[in-house]
């Protein structure tokens, strides 16, 4: 297991502590951390702000969260 999945494993665990806000479920899976870009309607492109964030997928009804990654700390600039 990465090094960025383990700690996101601990972020969501110590700060969802009633688990999946869909099921309750308390089993999470960690997805690679990626780029969410805005999106500029008048430009018909991402010319917005980017942000880097990490997937994390419940196991039990598959709800998809998204953490901030520069915000929690997981990710450095």
């Amino acid at each position: 297991m990465a090094q960025y999945e383990q700690q996101t494993q601990e972020y969501v665990t110590s700060k969802w502590t009633n688990g999946c806000p869909m099921c309750g479920n308390r089993s999470w899976g960690v997805g690679e951390p990626y780029e969410l870009s805005g999106f500029s309607p008048q430009a018909h492109s991402t010319a917005g702000p980017v942000m880097p964030v990490i997937p994390v997928v419940c196991n039990e009804c598959s709800y998809v969260a998204f953490i901030a990654g520069i915000h929690s700390g997981l990710v450095t600039s």
